[in-house]
């Protein structure tokens, strides 16, 4: 069953290869070809992360509705949705350490982190420059990067936490290193002891075989994360700044910040976690089965004992997979097929299976990446409401970063198409220059709000009505209908009216 869709997609992705290929060598024609298949896969991501919203949001109103509070485990809850609040437990003796910075957790906590930022210029689609800032602390992709620990056996409630519960914990509070021997090589920059000792014995390494500068560059020994520099210790030795052109009051581009961070544990910070009870643990609250093949909501079966009580009618598939594609006849007249005709059915097998295709590849691709699941547990004494806004804005920011990439995907395939157009108006300067690049990025925006509204009318009918005047709104300034700003407006006030509309449908069932 899985192998036509698993073909499909390798072929599809073997085409789109092929034809960036011919349009690197100038055959003519692949530009449009491979701008055209990148455009059309953007609308099956669009169509499926409005799916994985309407899902996850459904299965959030089911966790706020649902969810049992406890004090503990208890066998009368077993298969059922638990809510227990409580603080982290370590069991048993689990040491954490860093060795790279030479960095161990404090005993009360059940986790450790190093947090590598760099002072960047900050990136053309960030939202820091609307604030007009030039510069943010980024973690650094190149030489010393963050890394943490984290405890293997950990409780909470009386509950053991899986992994995947221990991952989503980000409740990181500084902290003060112990003094240990790697760390104040780390505080000196030098790894052989602090320059004071430095003698006949610091300047060899690995037994003796080899002078220290040469062990390190060779990989014999382990280098410190940043050698021969001597950090600034800031906030009583909770962070270590690396200056590069300027100070800890006044940061340049480059400078590197170094934090400690922890997992505390002990009453004074508590957790709120969500789950499925089974056994001694707790299992994210998620459906049975990855998102159904086609464009169907799916059946709502949970990972619950009693899965009838949450149950709701299941959409039938096949039945709006036929809606979809179905095309009225033409009275039952006989027809004589042209080479014309031919021509245009070979456009529509392409296009329905490059859709086909691209769907596919996106389904799994997000199952694996965003899986359909609850956050299991928040830091802090949550209500249920408080619980499901943590969860509700951060599946909403993560919906809007797939729409984002979404509409940079059409832009891009807008652009690969018209690509030399967009050359010959660039070669006249001045606003005409830009035509093809805004024309790229309106359209693609009101693409973006249709398939968005389309994908969401059945469920969400008043927020996509919303998004279907935003898309038109954007339609209308390519036909000068309407202006650019008048427009703009109009977009961001649907938009606005749509979170309101959600968060109030949302905080409903509290």
């Amino acid at each position: 069953m899985q192998a036509g869709p698993t073909f499909t997609a390798v072929l599809y992705a073997a085409v789109t290869i092929g034809l960036g290929t011919l349009s690197l060598y100038g055959v003519p024609g692949t530009s449009q070809g491979l701008g055209s298949l990148v455009f059309l896969s953007a609308f099956p991501l669009l169509f499926l992360n409005e799916r994985r919203y309407v899902r996850m949001v459904h299965l959030l109103q089911q966790t706020v509705q649902k969810a049992t509070s406890v004090e503990g485990l208890s066998p009368e809850n077993e298969g059922r949705l638990v809510m227990v609040v409580g603080q982290l437990q370590m069991m048993g003796l689990q040491k954490l350490t860093i060795p790279a910075w030479g960095v161990n957790a404090p005993q009360s906590s059940a986790g450790v982190r190093v947090q590598v930022e760099q002072l960047q210029p900050v990136q053309r689609c960030s939202a820091h420059r609307l604030l007009c800032q030039h510069s943010e602390w980024r973690e650094s992709e190149h030489g010393a990067r963050s890394s943490e620990a984290k405890a293997s056996h950990v409780q909470l409630g009386g509950f053991m936490l899986g992994e995947s519960a221990m991952r989503a914990v980000d409740a990181w509070v500084p902290f003060v290193p112990l003094n240990t021997e790697r760390f104040r090589h780390v505080l000196t920059g030098f790894a052989g002891g602090d320059q004071g000792d430095q003698g006949d014995e610091g300047d060899v390494d690995v037994g003796g075989c080899c002078p220290k500068g040469v062990a390190h560059a060779f990989r014999f020994a382990d280098p410190l994360p940043f050698p021969d520099e001597r950090p600034q210790v800031l906030d009583s030795g909770s962070v270590l700044y690396y200056q590069r052109a300027g100070t800890g009051k006044r940061p340049a581009i480059g400078d590197v910040k170094v934090r400690f961070l922890q997992l505390p544990c002990g009453p004074a910070f508590l957790y709120t976690a969500i789950g499925v009870q089974r056994g001694d643990t707790l299992q994210p609250f998620q459906y049975r089965d990855m998102p159904p093949s086609g464009l169907a909501l799916g059946e709502s079966h949970f990972n619950t004992d009693d899965e009838a009580y949450y149950g709701v009618p299941v959409q039938d598939q096949h039945h709006m997979s036929k809606q979809f594609i179905q095309t009225e006849d033409s009275g039952g007249e006989t027809t004589t097929h042209t080479e014309e005709d031919s021509s245009a059915r070979w456009r529509f097998c392409l296009v329905a299976g490059s859709l086909s295709a691209s769907m596919e590849v996106w389904r799994r691709f997000l199952h694996l990446a965003a899986p359909e699941a609850m956050r299991e547990v928040v830091p802090g004494a949550q209500s249920r409401c408080g619980y499901a806004l943590r969860v509700y804005f951060a599946e909403a920011s993560l919906t809007w970063r797939i729409r984002m990439f979404g509409f940079l995907l059409m832009v891009a395939g807008l652009e690969i198409a018209l690509w030399k157009w967009e050359f010959a108006l660039s070669l006249l300067g001045g606003v005409g220059g830009f035509a093809i690049w805004a024309f790229a990025l309106i359209g693609a925006g009101g693409f973006t709000a249709c398939t968005v509204a389309a994908a969401s009318v059945y469920y969400h009918p008043v927020s996509a009505l919303l998004t279907i005047v935003a898309g038109v709104a954007l339609f209308s300034v390519l036909f000068g209908t309407m202006t650019l700003v008048m427009a703009l407006l109009v977009v961001g006030g649907c938009m606005s009216l749509v979170g309101v509309l959600m968060m109030a449908h949302l905080l409903l069932p509290c």
